[in-house]
């Protein structure tokens, strides 16, 4: 492309200029057909954005776009003869380069799955409490902290650890400070205030990120071949990575784990999204999903969506006795929610199937 032919692009891309240009005094170039390309030779500036160019031997006056100068060639192409000769600038289509990921980006796109999977679950590896609990806050509490030291939010807890927010320890309970290596898991930066532990073995995984090299043209000779990166990934670490990665891109987390000893548990929290009509100032709304199968109740699924308002719980069991038992037995549910302040919108429970 011409710098002429580059100038012209930026001027129609950024100023929105029109690019069909009408000749004058008349003529009619009766040699030139409706879709004809042709060359306007501008040949001299008659000053105010006017020009006279040679078109097909013709010469013609137009006014062209700011930076025409005296011996450039336009390539046009006729597209109307009445009421005067009307031409547009027939630039060449550009072919955009291919698009390329990033480093990180080939990276991200080996660690996520594939899109039909479904997400992993956070894993619990032993009981959050020692035994079942009484009060159903130390439950909740408790499910809060295994969450939060599940390594799924490690990178923010170190911003709060720098600003103060957060101490030392907890990030030390972290997944990712309990996987030694030959590579600190804490960035370099914080390597001073975070001395070593015991060396634990453990494997390191490879994240191999292949970049083309282009071809180098020498006579006779072949190419050089791609060349390779690796990213270095402790073997533990990858399960708590792709889960970080598709809880930012779906919002959601999966939770599997002993709540007390011989109690298994499935908890599942996602993003609700924005209704229809939402502002900007639209609470967050939430829904939260937990299924367990308790001695005396059976499957129990209690589904939560909390939003500004309140909260709305829709629970499902294995039988008509368990429902009568949970609709007739929740006042003290009721009173705790009304103690917390949060307004309950509505409550079913009903038989699977």
């Amino acid at each position: 492309m011409s710098p002429l032919d580059a100038l012209t692009r930026i001027l129609i891309l950024s100023r929105g200029l029109d690019t069909t240009f009408t000749a004058t005094p008349d003529a009619k170039l009766p040699q030139v057909q409706i879709g004809q390309a042709v060359n306007a030779k501008v040949q001299e500036a008659l000053g105010g954005g006017n020009f006279r160019v040679s078109i097909e031997n013709q010469p013609l006056q137009m006014n062209l776009p700011q930076g025409t100068k005296a011996g450039d060639s336009l390539p046009m192409v006729l597209v109307s003869r009445d009421p005067r000769l009307t031409f547009r600038l027939d630039l060449p289509q550009q072919t955009p380069p291919p698009a390329s990921l990033s480093q990180t980006g080939r990276m991200i796109s080996q660690l996520l799955p594939a899109a039909s999977r479904p997400n992993p679950p956070v894993t619990q590896g032993n009981p959050v409490l020692p035994a079942a609990p009484i009060d159903a806050k130390v439950l909740a509490q408790s499910l809060k902290e295994a969450l939060s030291g599940s390594g799924l939010f490690y990178e923010s807890h170190l911003a709060q650890w720098t600003s103060g927010a957060r101490p030392l320890e907890s990030i030390r309970a972290e997944p990712q400070n309990r996987m030694q290596t030959a590579f600190s898991p804490v960035a370099a930066s914080a390597e001073t205030a975070l001395p070593a532990q015991p060396s634990v073995a453990g494997p390191v995984d490879k994240v191999t990120i292949e970049t083309a090299s282009p071809p180098v043209a020498d006579s006779g000779k072949s190419s050089s071949p791609p060349s390779g990166g690796q990213i270095a990934i402790h073997h533990d670490a990858l399960p708590i990575v792709r889960q970080q990665l598709e809880t930012m891109e779906t919002h959601q987390f999966f939770w599997n784990g002993q709540v007390w000893p011989g109690q298994d548990m499935q908890w599942q929290v996602k993003e609700d999204g924005e209704g229809p009509g939402a502002s900007p100032d639209t609470p967050d709304r939430w829904q939260s999903m937990i299924r367990i199968r308790l001695p005396a109740l059976g499957e129990v699924e209690a589904n939560l969506s909390l939003a500004g308002k309140g909260v709305r719980i829709s629970m499902k069991v294995d039988s008509e006795s368990t429902a009568e038992r949970l609709k007739t037995g929740n006042r003290k549910f009721l009173e705790s929610l009304d103690a917390s302040g949060i307004p309950l919108l509505s409550m079913t429970v009903k038989r699977n199937g």
